[in-house]
């Protein structure tokens, strides 16, 4: 099945319309709803859109609970994928590092493989830029990660195989 993003952006929009109404703006409910229409957009390539949808769900979420909620791990991924689609690597590393360290300070949580997503994802960024031994050390953390948290045989473990295979393949063609 294949995800209809404009249906999916009406039902955000009035979903959102409904908690606005009944709960008001500045709610954890309105900061989700907002964080998920930046989701749509973005995938639509409606960038500016979908910025200003995840300041807004920051913007709500610092009201409710001030700077470090784990509530922001989220928002900060997608920013960061964000700048990475639209190839502003540095603000796309920058949000990626906020999103780490406030899944890695969360100890209430098992994040370990949020952790090691997010630890590829700063490595890709290293790779884009030129440093590849920067992306190899970040790529090796992640499936370190990976195995400790769900052992050898588990599609996790393959996509950290994925991408250290892919950058020794890029490294092998540069020699």
């Amino acid at each position: 099945m294949q995800m209809d993003y404009n249906a999916a952006e009406i039902y955000l929009d009035s979903a959102l319309v409904i908690v606005n109404n009944n709960l008001g703006d500045n709610t954890k409910e309105a900061a989700m709803f907002y964080n998920q229409r930046g989701v749509i957009l973005d995938h639509n390539n409606q960038f500016e859109e979908a910025l200003m949808c995840y300041e807004k769900a920051e913007e709500i979420t610092k009201s409710l609970y001030g700077e470090s909620p784990t509530d922001f791990a989220g928002i900060y991924y997608n920013i960061g994928n964000l700048y990475n689609k639209t190839a502003q690597y540095d603000k796309a590393l920058s949000y990626y590092e906020k999103a780490l360290d406030i899944c890695k300070s969360n100890e209430s949580t098992d994040n370990s493989l949020e952790i090691a997503g997010l630890t590829d994802n700063i490595g890709i960024l290293y790779g884009k830029s030129g440093d590849f031994l920067k992306e190899l050390e970040y790529h090796q953390e992640a499936l370190k990660q990976r195995l400790a948290t769900v052992g050898s045989n588990h599609p996790a473990v393959a996509s950290s195989y994925h991408n250290l295979g892919t950058l020794y393949g890029a490294l092998q063609s540069w020699d």
